[in-house]
C-alpha cells in the first residue's frame, strides 16, 4: 500500500470506530483485523468495516475473542487470571497493529522471548521512530499497554486529519439519473402562449397526412381531390356535388336481355319499325 493509502485506512477506520462508541449504548467491535476491512475502491481508496460476529454494545466486556495477533494485551492477560474486563479501548490497539502490518511492518512473534506478543509489537513500533510522516506519532498514542492511556478513536480521527495527504471517506458512487428519470422527477416547464394566436382564425381545413386526421363520420372518395378512382367521374350526376361513385346506378347491369341486344347490334324489332313508320 501506498502511502496515502495508509493515511486513508487510518482516517477512515478512525472514522468508523469513533462512530460506534460514540452510540448510545456504545458497541465494540472486539475482531479489527485486515480481514473484516473491505476495500470499496482503490482509486479513490475507499473502505468499509465489517463482520460484527463478535461485536457488543455496552460497557460490561470480559469475554476473551478476538484474532491472537491483532488482540489487545487486556484480553491476553485473562488467560493468566488477571481482570478480565476491558473497554472499547480494545479497537484501538487492533487498528494500530493493523496500521503498523501495512504502513511498515509487524516484527515476527517469537514464543521463545520474555516479552509478551503485545511488548514485541512495541519493540517493533520503535524502529520506525525516525519516520517523519505523521503517521508513527499516532501509533505511538494507540499502541499503549495500558488502556487508559490510549488514545481514543475521535483523539485517532483528530490527528490522523491533520496529516498530509490524508483522505476523507468517500461516498458510494450512485448512478445519474437517466433522461426519462429526469422528465419524470422534474415538472414541466410551462410554455409562453402567443397572444396573437388566440385572435387566429381557426381553419377547418385538414392538412397533413389523411391517416393522421380524425373525422365523426368516413370520408367518400369524392371528397378527397385526386383520389377518386378511375370511372367515378363519368357516372356521377354533376348537380349533386360530392356524389359517390358507389350511390350510381348500375345502368349495365338493369338493361333487359333484349335492350342488350340493340345495342351491340342496332337493330329494332318488328313492331318497332311499324311503330316508327307509322309516325313517319
Amino acid at each position: 500500500m501506498s502511502r496515502r493509502d495508509v493515511l486513508a485506512l487510518l482516517r477512515q477506520s478512525s472514522s468508523a470506530l469513533a462512530y460506534l462508541h460514540d452510540q448510545k449504548p456504545l458497541i465494540v467491535h472486539r475482531d479489527v483485523k485486515p480481514e473484516n476491512i473491505l476495500v470499496l475502491s482503490r482509486s479513490p481508496f475507499h473502505i468499509k468495516l465489517s463482520d460484527f460476529g463478535l461485536a457488543k454494545a455496552g460497557s460490561f466486556l470480559e469475554t476473551n475473542c478476538g484474532t491472537p495477533r491483532y488482540i489487545a494485551p487486556e484480553i491476553s492477560r485473562s488467560d493468566y487470571g488477571e481482570s478480565r474486563r476491558y473497554t472499547c479501548a480494545v479497537d484501538i490497539w487492533s487498528l494500530g497493529v493493523v496500521v503498523l502490518e501495512y504502513g511498515y511492518s509487524l516484527p515476527r512473534y517469537d514464543r521463545n522471548s520474555r516479552l509478551s506478543r503485545a511488548e514485541q509489537i512495541i519493540e517493533g513500533l520503535k524502529k520506525w521512530k525516525s519516520d517523519t510522516d505523521g503517521v508513527f506519532n499516532v501509533l505511538s498514542g494507540m499502541l499503549v499497554i495500558d488502556p487508559k492511556q490510549r488514545l481514543s478513536a475521535k483523539e485517532c480521527l483528530e490527528r490522523a486529519q491533520g496529516l498530509e495527504g490524508s483522505q476523507t471517506p468517500t461516498q458510494t458512487p450512485r448512478p445519474m439519473p437517466s433522461e426519462r428519470q429526469q422528465r419524470e422527477v422534474e415538472p414541466p416547464k410551462p410554455t409562453a402562449i402567443d397572444p396573437t394566436a388566440l385572435k387566429r382564425p381557426v381553419s377547418p381545413k385538414l392538412e397533413g397526412d389523411i391517416r393522421q386526421q380524425r373525422t365523426s363520420r368516413p370520408i367518400q372518395d369524392a371528397e378527397v381531390q385526386g383520389h377518386s378512382k378511375p370511372g367515378a367521374q363519368e357516372h356521377a350526376r354533376p348537380d349533386v356535388p360530392g356524389h359517390a361513385r358507389d350511390e350510381v346506378p348500375r345502368h349495365t347491369d338493369a338493361l333487359t336481355t333484349t335492350e342488350k341486344r340493340k345495342r351491340v347490334t342496332g337493330t329494332l324489332s318488328s313492331s318497332e319499325r311499324r311503330a316508327k313508320r307509322t309516325v313517319t
